[in-house]
C-alpha cells in the first residue's frame, strides 16, 4: 500500500551485496517467480542481466501450481530461485524425488516470512546438495542473510549484508544489551530513498544516524523498520516480530487496524476486534499459516450472519487480508483502560460453532475423509457436505494445497479447476468416485451458475479464472456468473495459438449454457482483446 522509491544507486548496491553472499556468473539461470510489483522481481530480472546470466520468466499461473513449476525449473535447468517459505514448503511436500529432478538448482533464497526449524530440516533432508539462504529484508531494502544448517533453532536471519549496517535500538535510539529485544534499524547504500508522497512517514521512519561520523556518506541516515529483534552471542540477528499491528499473511503485509476499520464501517456492527492466530504442529504442515480472525458484536437491531459480514469485507479487502472466520460475541473483552483485551479473545476452536439448519453429515467414509481434510485446511469445524469451499474462507492458495494433498492420497493427477466445478463435499466426492476420473477440459468455470438473469461470461486476463470469484460479493444472487479459463492450464491440453481460435472455442462453450444471444461478456487486459474478437465473430 505504500509506494517505495529506489534509485539506481540503491539497486546497484543491493545487487553487489547479493553477488557477495551467493556468487552468480554468466552460466547461471535465474527464475523470475515473484510478482512484478515486488522488490524481488527487480533482483530476478536486472541482477542477472548485469552479469550476462539468463532469466526465465515464469507466469503466475505456473508459480502457483507446484507440479508445473517444478517441471519448468527442471526443463530450464534453473540454478537460482527466490521463494517465500510457504511455496518452498508446498514444493518439498509435493515431491519425494526433488533432489533428483532439480540437480542444477543449488541456491534457494528464502525471504518474506519466518523460516521455521522444521522447514529447514525438511529442506536439508530432501536437498542435501543445495544451499538454503535465509535473508531478512523489506521492500525498503535487504539487511541480513544466513546460510542455514541443522544446528540452529530457531534459524537466525544472520549477519548484515555488504554495504549495510544493522542496529538493535531502544526507543531513545540507544543500543540494547546482547540478547535483549529492540527495534531493528538499518543504514546503508542499498536502502530506499523515501516513500512516495508520504512526508509524514518519511519523517517517522528516517532519522539522522547517531552512530555515523561521516555526514554525507550512505550511512548518514537511519531507517526504523518497526521490526523487533535481538543480537545473539554468536553475532547473528534473531527476528522476533513486529512492535505494531502489521502482520504477514502469505508474505503480504496486512494492517489489522485497516481490517477493523472496514468492519466498523458496517452498519450492523457495534464493535469489533481482529487478531491473528497461528498453531504450529510437529510436522510443520503447509496449513500452519497465520489466520486472521474477526470478532464482532452486533447492534441490537441487526440479524447479520458471520457469512454476510465476511462477504461485505470482500468489497474492500484483497483475499489475503480477509478474515478466515468471523466470530460473533455478546461482548468484547475490555482492559481497565477501556481498550480491547486482544489476549483474552477466545481461540476459534473454543467458540461454539454455529450449525446451519440444513447441516448435512457425511454419508460414507470417503465424504468423511474429505470433510476432515477440509476442516484441517480451513481450520473450521464442523463443515457440512453442502458447504461451499470458497464461502468457508478457501482461496487460490488453499486450492493448490488441497489438490496437492488429494493427488498424494488418491494417486491421480487432478486439475486445479476441480474445486471451481465441484465446490462442495458432495460434488467433489461424486467426481472423485468415478473410476479413472479425468476432467474433460472445459474453459467454462461455473462460479455462480444459478439465477434467472442472462449469464455473465468473464474471460481470463492471464489464463486463470480465480480472479472472478470475488465478483460474487458485488452481484445479485440471481445473476449467473461464469469464468472462462485458458485451455492448457492442466498441463495436458495444448493451448491455443491465436486469438481467433480461442474466441471461436469460447463461443462454442458459452452456447452450451446459453444457446441464443444476446450475450453478456466481459474481460480486461488480454481478456479484453479476446472478447473483442468474440464480439466480431458473434455479429
Amino acid at each position: 500500500p505504500k509506494g517505495v522509491i529506489h534509485t539506481h544507486r540503491n539497486m546497484l548496491a543491493r545487487f553487489q551485496a547479493a553477488w557477495a553472499l551467493a556468487a552468480m556468473n554468466a552460466e547461471d539461470v535465474i527464475s523470475q517467480t515473484s510478482p512484478l510489483s515486488s522488490i524481488d522481481a527487480v533482483d530476478e530480472i536486472y541482477s542477472p542481466f548485469l552479469l550476462g546470466a539468463r532469466t526465465v520468466m515464469i507466469p503466475h499461473k505456473i508459480v502457483t501450481d507446484p507440479r508445473r513449476l517444478v517441471n519448468l525449473l527442471e526443463e530450464e535447468a534453473v540454478t537460482r530461485i527466490i521463494l517465500v517459505p510457504l511455496l518452498l514448503r508446498v514444493i518439498l511436500k509435493a515431491y519425494d524425488d526433488i533432489d533428483q529432478r532439480l540437480t542444477h538448482l543449488n541456491t534457494w533464497l528464502i525471504g518474506g516470512d519466518a523460516l521455521t526449524p522444521t522447514l529447514v530440516k525438511l529442506f536439508h533432508e530432501k536437498l542435501p546438495r543445495a544451499n538454503l539462504i535465509n535473508f531478512y529484508g523489506l521492500t525498503e531494502g535487504d539487511a541480513t542473510f544466513h546460510v542455514t544448517d541443522l544446528s540452529e533453532t530457531p534459524p537466525p536471519v544472520g549477519r548484515p549484508i555488504q554495504n549495510t549496517r544493522v542496529y538493535v535500538l531502544d526507543s531513545n535510539l540507544q543500543p540494547v544489551p546482547l540478547g535483549f529485544p529492540g527495534e531493528i534499524c538499518l543504514s546503508g547504500a542499498g536502502l530506499f530513498s523515501e516513500y512516495w508522497n508520504r512526508p509524514d512517514l518519511n519523517t517517522e521512519k528516517w532519522q539522522i544516524n547517531p552512530f555515523n561520523d561521516a555526514p554525507n556518506s550512505s550511512f548518514s541516515r537511519l531507517f526504523k523498520t518497526g521490526d523487533i529483534g535481538c543480537w545473539q552471542p554468536n553475532g547473528q540477528l534473531q527476528y522476533l516480530g513486529r512492535h505494531d499491528r502489521m502482520v504477514k499473511i502469505r508474505s503480504f503485509r496486512v494492517e489489522l487496524g485497516e481490517v477493523e476499520a472496514v468492519l466498523t464501517a458496517n452498519p450492523a456492527v457495534r464493535g469489533c476486534a481482529v487478531r491473528v492466530w497461528q498453531t504450529e504442529s510437529a510436522d510443520d504442515s503447509v496449513t500452519n499459516q497465520p489466520r486472521i480472525i474477526a470478532y464482532v458484536t452486533l447492534k441490537e437491531s441487526s440479524q447479520a450472519t458471520p457469512m454476510q459480514l465476511r462477504d461485505a469485507l470482500k468489497v474492500h479487502l484483497p483475499d489475503y487480508a480477509l478474515p478466515k472466520q468471523v466470530v460473533l460475541l455478546d461482548v468484547l473483552p475490555i482492559l481497565p483502560n477501556g481498550k480491547v483485551d486482544y489476549l483474552s479473545l477466545p481461540e476459534p476452536s473454543e467458540v461454539e460453532p454455529v450449525i446451519a439448519e440444513n447441516f448435512i453429515e457425511p454419508s460414507d467414509e470417503f465424504e468423511l475423509f474429505l470433510v476432515k481434510l477440509w476442516e484441517r485446511l480451513l481450520k473450521r469445524h464442523p463443515i457440512s457436505t453442502r458447504d461451499n469451499f470458497f464461502d468457508l474462507g478457501g482461496d487460490s492458495l488453499l486450492v493448490i494445497i488441497m489438490i496437492t494433498e488429494l493427488e498424494k492420497e488418491l494417486g491421480q493427477t487432478l486439475s486445479l479447476a476441480l474445486l471451481f466445478h465441484t465446490p462442495t463435499i458432495v460434488q467433489l466426492a461424486a467426481a472423485l468416485r468415478e473410476k479413472g476420473w479425468k476432467p474433460a477440459w472445459s474453459s467454462l468455470v461455473p462460479i455462480q451458475p444459478h439465477g434467472s438473469k442472462p449469464p455473465l461470461f468473464c474471460v481470463h486476463a492471464d489464463g486463470g479464472a480465480f480472479f472472478y470469484n470475488r465478483f460474487t460479493s458485488h452481484i445479485s444472487p440471481d445473476q449467473p456468473l461464469y469464468g472462462i479459463q485458458a485451455r492448457g492450464l492442466d498441463g495436458k491440453e495444448a493451448p491455443f495459438t491465436n486469438v481467433k481460435e480461442m474466441a471461436a472455442q469460447y463461443i462454442k462453450e458459452i452456447r452450451l449454457v446459453q444457446p441464443k444471444g444476446p450475450y453478456v461478456i466481459s474481460g480486461f487486459s488480454m481478456g479484453g482483446v479476446v472478447i473483442y474478437e468474440m464480439a466480431q465473430q458473434l455479429m
